[in-house]
């Protein structure tokens, strides 16, 4: 018996994004949206990098982007997206 793999639907993908950067702190939820929308185009492919998505959102954060990007591929693991 083959395990079924289940298509994502957009919607899907949208919410695992936000999701995502949920736990992440920014100085106004508007840089948090921004963040979500960018690691959404990521998830959908595209952005091209997780790294990527994060330069261009420009969240205003006491975490530098490193940090970002860990936690939000930290976040993504957690989720279930195993995306390189």
């Amino acid at each position: 018996m083959e395990a079924e793999v289940k298509e994502l639907s957009l919607k899907d993908y949208e919410k695992i994004a936000y999701e995502a950067v949920s736990n992440i702190s920014t100085f106004e939820k508007n840089d948090n949206y921004r963040l979500g929308y960018h690691i959404y185009y990521y998830l959908i492919g595209k952005i091209n990098t997780i790294e990527e998505a994060v330069n261009v959102a420009k969240p205003r954060s006491e975490l530098d982007k490193d940090e970002i990007v860990k936690i939000i591929k930290e976040n993504l693991n957690k989720l279930g997206i195993h995306k390189s």
